[in-house]
């Protein structure tokens, strides 16, 4: 009796398995289907338990995000001000990544990995496939790992290609699913998202910097709005043509416009080290991750943004933090001003003195400085040491 219990046990699975598998075949020409691209290899789907996703994810982040590359995300979020103490970023992201996924395309292997009890909701599973059905097809006619190089993946550029692909693959899901976007577009932005996430119990996105929860969540909400700007436009083929020219800015990912004039793609500070110090990394902060920052500290984000960079130094004991930013007017050159004098005053308590062209502060044993550079942009350094700004101001001819 025990026997044929165990029988009827292994026929159910395997009908279940059979019929999952039937399903998943079918939304891949689906997939297929309405992308306009017929998938050039097969993708095998492959069930995980959450003890075997959460060793993948980790197995990921190791390969895929060593720990000198979280330390310098970590060392400039916390440079910036962004965050108020370092954090560890390996540890926190994997947190997230398994607290919030569900169903994985892993750009490697080339597999379609998901939870095993997804199985229990046809319909999240069927949302889940769809939009990493076509990330696969993404990865097979545009490589996911070109696409993204290797830049930070807090840094602006990134950004803006991961809200190419996440908006992407979620309007596929929607059409597949046949889901109005048009009114998803209407009434969910990255505010409403999170705290839908945080009733749905997602504390670690709940409790993360708002820096880094918005690097998880903006790309689904303006990206999916930019992706529909074309698709409008000219349906899945306006989509797809936009992988032969992507985006290089989150500025262009919020004002699409910008994009199909060429514009708003930002440009890179060419710095020069000031004796005895080292580049320890450098990249764009851009406009989404600046109006994230400045509305966090109940402050008016300025409205334009045309290019920005960072470039961070440092010896055995000392930093230097060297920032150019340049914006459209003048009027949002002096807001993004008072906006740093007001942060340094109210969140640091910091000592302010007017020193040439710039005003200088000393903090908790950082020294900062903002600095107006020609027409329209600004200068924000800190360092350890007062002397290095001053070899850095000198070396780049920016005066005192």
């Amino acid at each position: 009796m025990k026997q044929i219990g165990i029988f009827c046990l292994i026929v159910i699975a395997f009908v279940l398995l059979f019929a999952q598998q039937k399903e998943f075949d079918y939304l891949a020409a689906k997939v297929a289907a309405i992308s306009g691209m017929p998938f050039r290899q097969k993708v095998e789907l492959e069930k995980l338990s959450l003890k075997q996703l959460n060793t993948f994810i980790q197995d990921y982040f190791r390969q895929e995000y060593p720990q000198e590359e979280a330390e310098r995300g970590s060392m400039m979020l916390y440079l910036f001000g962004f965050t108020r103490q370092k954090v560890d970023l390996r540890s926190l992201r994997s947190d997230l990544l398994l607290e919030n996924v569900a169903g994985i395309y892993d750009d490697r292997s080339k597999k379609m990995l998901i939870r095993e009890n997804l199985s229990e909701n046809p319909m999240l599973f069927n949302f889940i496939i769809s939009h990493e059905l076509r990330h696969a097809l993404q990865d097979q006619y545009f490589s996911l790992n070109k696409l993204f190089g290797k830049i930070s993946d807090y840094d602006d550029r990134k950004l803006a290609k991961l809200a190419l692909v996440e908006g992407d693959a979620t309007l596929l899901m929607m059409e597949a699913m046949g889901i109005n976007p048009e009114f998803l577009v209407k009434n969910l932005d990255e505010q409403t998202l999170e705290l839908i996430s945080s009733q749905m119990g997602l504390e670690q996105l709940k409790n993360a910097p708002r820096i880094i929860s918005s690097q998880m969540i903006m790309p689904y909400v303006q990206g999916l709005k930019f992706v529909l700007y074309f698709y409008r436009q000219d349906r899945w083929q306006g989509v797809n043509r936009i992988y032969q020219n992507p985006p290089q800015s989150s500025y262009q990912i919020y004002f699409p416009q910008e994009y199909e004039k060429g514009s708003g793609e930002g440009k890179i500070f060419d710095f020069k080290a000031p004796q005895g110090l080292n580049q320890y990394h450098s990249g764009v902060i851009g406009y989404h991750y600046w109006t994230e920052f400045f509305t966090e500290q109940k402050l008016q984000p300025p409205a334009s943004w045309v290019a920005d960079s960072y470039v961070i130094y440092n010896n055995q004991q000392d930093w230097l933090l060297c920032a150019g930013i340049t914006l459209k007017d003048f009027q949002d050159v002096q807001l993004f001003l008072e906006n740093w004098d007001k942060l340094l005053k109210d969140n640091y308590q910091a000592e302010s003195k007017t020193e040439g062209s710039g005003k200088d502060y000393f903090v908790q044993g950082w020294n900062w400085r903002l600095q107006k550079i020609g027409q329209n942009s600004v200068l924000l350094l800190r360092s350890t040491q007062k002397k290095y700004i001053k070899k850095f101001l000198e070396v780049n001819s920016y005066g005192n």
